[in-house]
């Protein structure tokens, strides 16, 4: 049985790499998670290739980990950067990138700055059965360390896809989606018909949409009676999505 004692093994830099640097994440085409809780929400036959549990832990799940790697507690706080961390820590693929065939909600984030909001949007997206969600560039990494325990693993389940306005007006026109950006000023969700498709695109709350957002969306504003002018991303992105996620009838592609 292996068990890693020193922060110092090669093995634990390179996860340290993995929840701290997107471009390496990107370049190894794998991530690390922290808990039983995300590894109990993965797909069922989802891939691990490294289970690292706190030495001595007992540990009784069934999963298909292609290797099982023990490792003293202060190694597991450097390699999951938590200062309690859970006895249980994976290595698994980044889920690949896709859109399904149909689209009839789909979630856009432009400029989604805090990791938090942004794991919060995937998740609620996930929730209200949205079909997919799409991350324009401006956005922090959904692979994020925590990004990652805020959307409980969600991205696992959701498709997504990560581009530019060049490439969303593509899927916008192929899915006949009508597209729509929470802004201060704009029609109220319950006025929209739910036999249309939607493409809703939330954005930064300090700096708000882009130019191409604005450009490409009509504006769309939740009723605020109290006297707030704005709410949080993920707070207004929970309540978009709720009231627009009844399932309209199925337009085909031609």
């Amino acid at each position: 049985m292996q068990v890693i004692t020193s922060t110092q093994n090669p093995y634990i830099k390179h996860l340290v790499k993995l929840r701290s640097n997107s471009s390496y994440r990107r370049s190894q085409r794998s991530l690390v998670l922290p808990g039983k809780i995300v590894l109990s929400e993965l797909p069922s036959n989802y891939p691990i290739k490294k289970l690292m549990l706190l030495d001595g832990y007992d540990f009784n799940e069934i999963c298909n980990a292609e290797e099982i790697i023990y490792a003293s507690a202060p190694v597991l706080k450097k390699a999951s950067g938590l200062e309690n961390p859970d006895p249980v820590l994976i290595e698994l693929d980044l889920p690949p990138e896709g859109l399904p065939e149909t689209i009839n909600r789909l979630l856009i984030c432009d400029a989604v700055s805090d990791p938090g909001n942004m794991g919060t949007l995937i998740r609620t997206a996930l929730a209200f059965d949205w079909d997919a969600i799409y991350f324009l560039n401006s956005c922090v990494d959904p692979f994020n360390d925590k990004a990652i325990r805020a959307s409980k693993g969600a991205l696992f389940h959701l498709p997504f896809a990560q581009g530019n306005w060049d490439d969303l007006s593509q899927i916008i026109q192929q899915h006949k989606l009508h597209p729509w950006v929470a802004d201060l000023k704009g029609e109220s969700p319950d006025t929209i018909p739910q036999s249309n498709p939607i493409a809703l695109v939330v954005c930064s709350e300090s700096q708000g949409p882009s130019n191409e957002t604005v450009n490409h969306c009509k504006p769309l504003s939740i009723p605020m009676p109290g006297k707030m002018e704005s709410l949080n991303v993920a707070v207004a992105g929970g309540i978009l999505m709720h009231t627009l996620s009844k399932q309209p009838q199925v337009i085909p592609n031609d």
